[in-house]
């Protein structure tokens, strides 16, 4: 359990991890930001990461349900009982988790290091290479040790910014545009200085922002919490072609962009 220095002490942290926050050119409205974009319902609607986890999703059980389930059994089963600032650090990140999917990460980084902690005063007798491991058991221990550490500098290697460039594989080389941006259609748009209402798939937004801003604007953009919930459920309805003709003449739209997987056949 935390004494009263080893509280003082995380007390100075915080507080020194907080001016640290502050320097940056917009100061304390950087929080005004977090919480904007963190209560703005077009965000929940649009953006995945904004809504809360849902429980059939791999991806969020992966990352939040799991490591949840695990600290909550290491807890019961350690012999080490949680102090009670770990069970406060416990409580607010799983409710702040259950808000939102990109806060999930936040209980996984906090609670890994308290989890292990308790982990080393679990019973787990099979497993207890200290008392029950053989001489024929050391050598298969150790060559597995060393082929997990292989494994993570292999990849720490391959994953490099010096190495992963020269790979022959695509997947490991992603482009910093998107292959299904029509990069000649919107040179053309440039080129020949045209403008007007245009309606475009989302992921195409930022693009437009870079390419031809202030000449173009964008239909809706990465910047979701800057739209309102109408113009986010019109576009959402447009994409998925429901009502997308009144849509259209709602907005006056003059040209459409889209990937060529959700272009209608000819």
């Amino acid at each position: 359990m935390l004494d009263r220095s080893a509280i003082s002490r995380l007390v100075i942290v915080l507080f020194l991890v907080v001016v640290a926050t502050l320097i940056n050119p917009y100061g304390g409205d950087i929080y005004r930001y977090v919480q904007q974009v963190g209560s703005d319902p077009s965000s929940q609607v649009f953006v995945t990461e904004w809504q809360s986890p849902k429980i059939t999703n791999i991806q969020h059980v992966l990352s939040f349900f799991s490591p949840f389930l695990v600290t909550t059994l290491i807890f019961i089963y350690s012999h080490s009982k949680p102090a009670w600032t770990e069970i406060v650090f416990f409580g607010v990140f799983i409710l702040l988790g259950f808000t939102a999917v990109r806060n999930g990460i936040w209980f996984t980084i906090i609670m890994t290091p308290i989890a292990a902690r308790h982990l080393a005063h679990v019973p787990v007798p099979l497993i207890d290479y200290r008392r029950h491991a053989t001489n024929s058991l050391r050598p298969v221990e150790a060559s597995f040790t060393a082929g997990v550490l292989f494994v993570l500098v292999a990849i720490t290697v391959l994953f490099s910014p010096w190495v992963r460039p020269h790979l022959g594989v695509a997947v490991l080389r992603p482009s910093l545009i998107d292959n299904q941006i029509p990069l000649k259609a919107f040179a053309y748009l440039e080129q020949h200085g045209i403008s007007g209402c245009m309606f475009h798939h989302q992921d195409f937004g930022d693009y437009i922002i870079w390419r031809l801003w202030p000449q173009q604007y964008t239909f809706i953009d990465g910047r979701v919490h800057l739209f309102s919930l109408d113009v986010v459920h019109d576009y959402l309805n447009a994409i998925a072609s429901r009502e997308w003709e009144r849509i259209m003449d709602k907005y006056q739209i003059s040209h459409i962009f889209l990937p060529k997987s959700d272009q209608p056949p000819y």
